[in-house]
């Protein structure tokens, strides 16, 4: 009768003088090896350090720095440049490669907010990427062109845009619930002590001054400075700010 011993030592499979399994082993045990697993389960991590697929990808709609300089030399007209003219599927390579899947279902209908004063502004939108940056701009239009108030909100491309439109809504509505200036039959006239506003560019003077954008309306910079007459002596204090800053 055999012991509990030995029967513990046949099944130990064979190993050779070097302690290293013989190549005639596989005959001895061989037939009861695991089979090895498929490739895949040996990857270890997941390659990010690659550059970023630029296909399908508007460099100059995303390259802020670009877009300055343009309008600096010269060519303000491309300041105003919309990426509505660029096909969809360009636009959803831009936000895939940040990241963001859902791009091809955010479908933003034009809505109607209501001022201060009664009147309704029609707001588009559209969305732009600048690096790691998603800007959300809402604009009015007239003939096709971006005129009056304009908006910008900015977030991570992987925010709940949605979310990121609702924060923009109501940054529209704080804006139109203020009127800066006003009309008293002799024209118009600067209502309290703060304007609130947007320097744009003028084409009937070339770029050499700029044109002021107050309560959606176009104030040239002359107009400007006869409203501004009416505080002689006063002090004030100009402050620039980033187009998606709250002013």
């Amino acid at each position: 009768m055999r012991s509990q011993k030995h029967d513990a030592k046949s099944r130990t499979p064979p190993f050779n003088t070097t302690g290293r399994h013989s190549v005639n082993d596989a005959d001895t045990w061989g037939a009861s090896c695991p089979a090895l697993p498929p490739a895949e389960e040996f990857s270890t991590h997941t390659v990010t350090n690659v550059a970023q697929v630029l296909e399908n990808t508007n460099l100059y709609g995303i390259n802020q720095a670009l877009q300055e300089a343009v309008a600096r030399e010269g060519a303000g007209w491309a300041r105003d440049y919309d990426e509505r003219f660029i096909p969809a599927q360009q636009k959803r390579g831009v936000m895939m490669g940040m990241g963001v899947t859902d791009f091809a279902n955010f479908r933003l209908t034009p809505i109607g907010i209501t001022d201060c004063a009664g009147e309704t502004h029609q707001f588009h939108f559209q969305t732009r990427l600048h690096g790691d940056v998603v800007a959300l701009d809402a604009f009015e239009l007239r003939e096709g062109d971006p005129v009056g108030y304009r908006f910008q909100i900015v977030g991570d491309p992987e925010d709940d845009l949605f979310a990121l439109l609702g924060q923009l809504i109501q940054k529209i509505r704080r804006t139109l619930s203020i009127k800066h200036l006003t009309d008293d039959g002799n024209g118009l006239r600067i209502a309290e002590q703060t304007v609130r506003g947007r320097i744009e560019w003028d084409d009937s003077q070339d770029g050499r001054v700029p044109l002021i954008v107050v309560d959606g309306r176009e104030i040239s910079w002359e107009t400007f400075g006869q409203m501004l007459m009416t505080f002689e002596g006063w002090q004030f204090k100009l402050e620039i700010r980033d187009p998606s800053d709250e002013v």
